[in-house]
């Protein structure tokens, strides 16, 4: 999995190099995304001792999935938004898978499934305020800069704002089955 995300986040910067050469978009698709796929492989480096193979599995599958729901859209669905809708099916996406993402995140560092388990409602919490964080920090740039990167050009930024941070609302309170079966296994993830 980790092979194909770097391919896939690559393959998706040099086809937006020719498409909208749109650097900020370049520039995450070609260093940033690579460089957070890469965290966990150095994470589960450092704590092999405590982490299975399971783990860092999971998080990788987690992070393809992650940048297979995203290059689409920044290449094609998100500049037809008015059509296809696909801004609020990514910020449903992002919030169903990233309690769990931080969940597994947060593992190698408490080494104590117990803990892990009485976190789960602070995790969402911080999904919950990350989101928040996030639409902020687009909002202000493009405001800012005059950017049109982070909202549909086919509605307000106020409305864009809004709803995604209730479609990725949406998507936490959705994932909260998911991740209750997630605690139930977590010693699975680590020895």
């Amino acid at each position: 999995m980790y092979v194909a995300t770097i391919i896939l986040s690559l393959v998706t910067a040099f086809l937006l190099w020719l498409t909208h050469h749109e650097l900020y978009a370049i520039l995450s698709y070609a260093i940033v995304i690579p460089a957070l796929i890469s965290l966990p492989r150095i994470v589960y480096r450092r704590h092999r001792g405590s982490l299975t193979p399971a783990w860092l599995t999971r998080v990788e599958r987690l992070g393809f999935f992650l940048v297979a729901i995203d290059a689409p859209g920044t290449l094609y669905f998100h500049e037809r938004s008015a059509i296809y809708q696909y801004d609020r099916l990514l910020h449903f996406l992002v919030g169903l898978s990233l309690i769990s993402l931080l969940v597994l995140l947060v593992l190698p560092f408490l080494k104590n499934t117990v803990r892990v388990r009485k976190l789960i409602p602070l995790i969402g919490l911080a999904a919950f305020v990350g989101l928040f964080a996030w639409e902020g920090w687009q909002f202000i740039n493009d405001r800012l800069f005059g950017t049109h990167l982070f909202f549909d050009h086919a509605q307000p930024i106020l409305q864009d704002f809004w709803e995604d941070i209730a479609f990725g609302t949406a998507g936490l309170i959705c994932s909260i089955p998911f991740v209750r079966r997630l605690s139930a296994h977590l010693d699975r993830y680590v020895s």
